[in-house]
Protein backbone atom coordinates (compact mmCIF):
# COMPACT_ATOMS: atom_id res chain seq x y z
CA UNK A 1 0.00 0.00 0.00
CA UNK A 2 3.19 2.38 1.25
CA UNK A 3 5.14 1.27 -1.91
CA UNK A 4 6.41 4.80 -2.13
CA UNK A 5 7.41 5.92 0.87
CA UNK A 6 8.36 2.66 1.79
CA UNK A 7 10.63 1.92 -1.66
CA UNK A 8 14.25 3.12 -1.72
CA UNK A 9 14.23 5.76 -4.17
CA UNK A 10 17.53 7.29 -6.01
CA UNK A 11 17.62 10.95 -6.71
CA UNK A 12 15.50 12.04 -9.77
CA UNK A 13 13.16 9.34 -8.69
CA UNK A 14 9.29 10.29 -8.07
CA UNK A 15 5.92 8.40 -8.10
CA UNK A 16 2.23 9.00 -6.46
CA UNK A 17 -0.36 6.59 -6.00
CA UNK A 18 -3.61 6.71 -5.21
CA UNK A 19 -3.00 4.80 -2.23
CA UNK A 20 -1.62 7.40 -0.86
CA UNK A 21 -4.09 9.63 -0.78
CA UNK A 22 -7.32 9.08 1.19
CA UNK A 23 -10.51 10.97 2.07
CA UNK A 24 -12.25 10.54 5.42
CA UNK A 25 -14.69 8.80 3.59
CA UNK A 26 -12.32 6.28 1.78
CA UNK A 27 -10.73 5.55 5.32
CA UNK A 28 -14.02 4.95 7.06
CA UNK A 29 -15.47 2.23 3.75
CA UNK A 30 -12.44 0.69 4.45
CA UNK A 31 -12.85 0.09 7.87
CA UNK A 32 -16.16 -1.31 7.27
CA UNK A 33 -18.23 1.85 8.32
CA UNK A 34 -20.94 1.15 5.93
CA UNK A 35 -20.41 3.99 3.73
CA UNK A 36 -20.92 3.42 0.09
CA UNK A 37 -17.98 3.99 -1.81
CA UNK A 38 -18.24 6.86 -5.05
CA UNK A 39 -15.64 5.38 -7.09
CA UNK A 40 -16.63 4.99 -10.68
CA UNK A 41 -15.66 1.49 -12.48
CA UNK A 42 -11.78 2.19 -14.05
CA UNK A 43 -12.34 3.41 -17.97
CA UNK A 44 -11.50 1.34 -20.84
CA UNK A 45 -8.97 1.74 -23.07
CA UNK A 46 -11.15 3.09 -25.46
CA UNK A 47 -13.17 5.22 -23.32
CA UNK A 48 -9.44 7.03 -22.09
CA UNK A 49 -8.32 7.70 -25.59
CA UNK A 50 -11.82 9.47 -26.21
CA UNK A 51 -11.00 11.71 -23.50
CA UNK A 52 -7.57 12.11 -24.63
CA UNK A 53 -7.38 15.71 -25.05
CA UNK A 54 -8.95 16.36 -21.84
CA UNK A 55 -6.51 13.94 -19.97
CA UNK A 56 -3.25 15.33 -21.58
CA UNK A 57 -4.74 18.70 -20.90
CA UNK A 58 -4.54 17.77 -17.24
CA UNK A 59 -1.16 16.11 -17.90
CA UNK A 60 0.43 19.50 -19.46
CA UNK A 61 -0.80 21.82 -16.21
CA UNK A 62 1.69 19.45 -14.19
CA UNK A 63 4.68 19.06 -16.69
CA UNK A 64 3.48 15.68 -17.58
CA UNK A 65 4.08 14.53 -21.23
CA UNK A 66 4.63 10.89 -23.10
CA UNK A 67 1.62 9.32 -21.22
CA UNK A 68 1.11 5.91 -21.33
CA UNK A 69 -1.32 3.54 -20.11
CA UNK A 70 -0.22 -0.32 -18.54
CA UNK A 71 -1.51 -2.44 -16.05
CA UNK A 72 -5.11 -3.74 -16.29
CA UNK A 73 -6.72 -1.08 -18.86
CA UNK A 74 -4.08 -1.74 -21.47
CA UNK A 75 -4.09 -5.30 -20.98
CA UNK A 76 -7.83 -4.62 -21.68
CA UNK A 77 -9.14 -6.13 -18.25
CA UNK A 78 -9.72 -3.01 -16.65
CA UNK A 79 -10.64 -3.80 -12.60
CA UNK A 80 -9.21 -1.61 -10.06
CA UNK A 81 -7.53 1.34 -11.67
CA UNK A 82 -5.75 3.49 -14.23
CA UNK A 83 -2.38 3.16 -14.49
CA UNK A 84 -0.32 5.87 -15.80
CA UNK A 85 3.34 6.03 -17.00
CA UNK A 86 4.11 9.32 -17.65
CA UNK A 87 7.67 11.95 -17.78
CA UNK A 88 8.12 14.76 -15.77
CA UNK A 89 9.51 17.89 -18.20
CA UNK A 90 13.18 19.46 -16.10
CA UNK A 91 12.64 20.99 -13.21
CA UNK A 92 9.51 19.23 -12.01
CA UNK A 93 8.88 17.67 -8.62
CA UNK A 94 6.96 15.22 -6.60
CA UNK A 95 4.38 18.35 -5.91
CA UNK A 96 3.72 18.39 -9.87
CA UNK A 97 3.12 14.46 -9.81
CA UNK A 98 0.83 14.91 -6.61
CA UNK A 99 -1.10 17.45 -8.68
CA UNK A 100 -1.33 15.40 -11.65
CA UNK A 101 -2.23 12.61 -9.37
CA UNK A 102 -5.29 14.45 -7.56
CA UNK A 103 -6.71 16.15 -10.59
CA UNK A 104 -6.88 12.75 -12.92
CA UNK A 105 -8.52 11.59 -9.55
CA UNK A 106 -11.17 13.57 -9.56
CA UNK A 107 -11.76 13.63 -13.36
CA UNK A 108 -12.08 10.16 -13.56
CA UNK A 109 -13.73 9.59 -10.50
CA UNK A 110 -12.11 6.88 -9.17
CA UNK A 111 -8.20 5.33 -8.04
CA UNK A 112 -5.57 6.38 -10.33
CA UNK A 113 -1.96 5.63 -10.25
CA UNK A 114 0.46 7.89 -11.40
CA UNK A 115 4.53 6.69 -11.88
CA UNK A 116 7.88 7.80 -13.46
CA UNK A 117 9.90 5.18 -15.37
CA UNK A 118 12.78 5.80 -12.84
CA UNK A 119 10.72 4.65 -9.79
CA UNK A 120 9.51 1.80 -10.88
CA UNK A 121 10.93 -0.64 -9.05
CA UNK A 122 13.63 -3.13 -10.53
CA UNK A 123 11.14 -6.06 -10.63
CA UNK A 124 8.12 -4.75 -12.75
CA UNK A 125 10.17 -2.29 -14.76
CA UNK A 126 10.62 -4.23 -17.62
CA UNK A 127 6.98 -5.57 -17.89
CA UNK A 128 5.44 -2.34 -17.17
CA UNK A 129 7.76 -0.68 -19.97
CA UNK A 130 6.48 -3.77 -22.42
CA UNK A 131 3.10 -3.23 -21.89
CA UNK A 132 2.79 0.35 -21.19
CA UNK A 133 0.74 2.01 -24.47
CA UNK A 134 0.71 5.83 -25.73
CA UNK A 135 -2.67 7.12 -24.74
Amino acid sequence: MWSCATSRLRDGQTCAYSSLIFSPTDALASRGAGLRSRRNPPPSLGELRSRRDAILEIARRHGAVDIRIFGSVARGDADSDVDLLVELEPGRSLFDLGGLLMDLRDFFGGPVDVVTPAALQERVRSTVMREAIPL
